[in-house]
């Protein structure tokens, strides 16, 4: 986990499908800026479900779920609903 005081980064589903996909042309800055330590990275549990369907569709449904066990350490959120 990120110390205290670091940055929030939100992922969107690009960065996690670039990661996803040794193929994909910005695989390695993706995988380097997801794992610094500097950020404290938050994954909408929606964008978690299409990155997961990409992984699945590409590459397999053994692959989504290797995908969705490497997220365990993920700080993901759930939409909420208005207040």
């Amino acid at each position: 986990m990120p110390a205290s005081g670091a940055r929030l980064a939100i992922v969107d589903s690009g960065p996690l499908c670039a990661v996803a996909d040794p193929d994909d042309a910005d695989h390695a800055t993706c995988a380097t800026t997801l794992s610094r330590p500097d950020l404290r990275l938050v994954i909408p549990a929606l964008t978690v479900a299409v990155a997961a369907r990409f992984v699945r569709d590409r590459f397999g449904a053994l692959a989504e779920q290797a995908f969705i066990a490497e997220l365990a350490g993920f700080e993901i959120e759930a939409p909420r609903g208005r207040t």
